[in-house]
């Protein structure tokens, strides 16, 4: 579980500890009102740690007048955050300061102690940060947080019984982390009504605190690395560029401190039509491509998943500029 630390006045940073590679939660107050935080105001905040590291994350509303910035420090030491907000007469979001303290990792969660995933050097496979040999090994899990239970299961085994695990979601983690799986792919449906307050413009952080954060942690806390995905290719078709790229950056404001690599969406090359009807628009895809890197303050691998690998016989693909 991550830990929740409280703002602090501005100019008297005072210290908390957390540990590498874990979600500490900072929460800042709005000393305005928006008709819609969500749309109308960005916020970031600048982490700097030791050695001169510097790591940028976007802050995102949770409701009413709080927002939070999500934050996974990537080394042992004393670290100091100041915010920004497009708004720099809110003083509650903008030009906000503190610290935290990072102190060394004692459990034997492996991507807590060996950190998120990279690319080889030799750009042949993954890696944790410390230079760790990384073996993907994962399925399925596509629209995990808006179809696997968090409260209740179907399995057989259970008969009319409560599940052991807690839900079908945890049980499905048991059951993968038993088989020696290291990775969830999944991606939420953007088009779902129950992400939104007013479609595409409007979200409802009420699903996200009650349902994808706790999948999240789960996640993480079971050692477990999670490709994510930012919803389904046909999304393009129905969602606005600009809402689509609003939501994108929500997510990685959202998760991009856990332990994640970015895969953009489902079968992002998807032919532009099919069965004579308009069914993807990749340049939005590529769009939102960018604004996940523009976001992503940890370089987090990204990439997509593929409609069809094999470019000399299709001829809608089209790779990511």
């Amino acid at each position: 579980m991550h830990e929740t630390i409280q703002p602090l006045p501005v100019g008297d940073p005072a210290a908390k500890d957390c540990a590498p590679w874990q979600v500490a939660e900072i929460v800042l107050t709005s000393a305005k009102d928006y008709a819609n935080p969500y749309s109308n105001l960005d916020v970031t905040m600048t982490f700097t740690g030791p050695a001169g590291q510097t790591i940028s994350r976007p802050a995102f509303w949770d409701g009413g007048q709080f927002w939070k910035v999500r934050f996974a420090p990537t080394a042992v030491g004393l670290w100091r955050w100041r915010s920004t907000a497009s708004d720099p007469d809110n003083a509650g979001l903008h030009g906000r300061t503190g610290e935290m303290r990072c102190d060394p990792y004692a459990g034997d969660n492996p991507v807590y102690r060996r950190g998120f995933l990279r690319v080889s050097e030799d750009q042949r496979h993954f890696c944790h940060a410390d230079g760790t040999s990384f073996f993907w090994l994962g399925d399925t899990h596509w629209q995990m947080p808006d179809t696997e239970r968090i409260d209740a299961c179907n399995h057989p085994d259970h008969g009319d019984g409560p599940c052991p695990y807690g839900g079908q979601f945890q049980h499905l983690v048991a059951d993968r982390r038993a088989r020696g799986f290291t990775v969830y792919q999944t991606y939420p449906s953007a088009t779902s009504a129950h992400w939104w307050t007013e479609p595409y413009s409007g979200i409802n952080p009420e699903r996200f605190r009650a349902v994808f954060d706790v999948q999240m942690d789960h996640l993480a806390e079971q050692g477990l690395v999670i490709a994510l995905g930012f919803g389904h290719f046909n999304n393009s078709t129905r969602i606005p560029e600009a809402d689509l790229c609003r939501w994108a950056r929500y997510l990685v404001a959202r998760y991009g401190a856990h332990p994640v690599v970015w895969i953009t969406c489902q079968e992002m090359n998807a032919p532009a039509e099919l069965g004579g009807k308009e069914a993807n628009r990749i340049a939005v895809w590529h769009a939102v491509a960018r604004e996940i890197a523009r976001c992503d303050g940890y370089g987090h691998p990204h990439s997509a998943h593929q409609w069809v690998l094999d470019v000399a016989t299709n001829p809608h693909f089209s790779p990511m500029s």
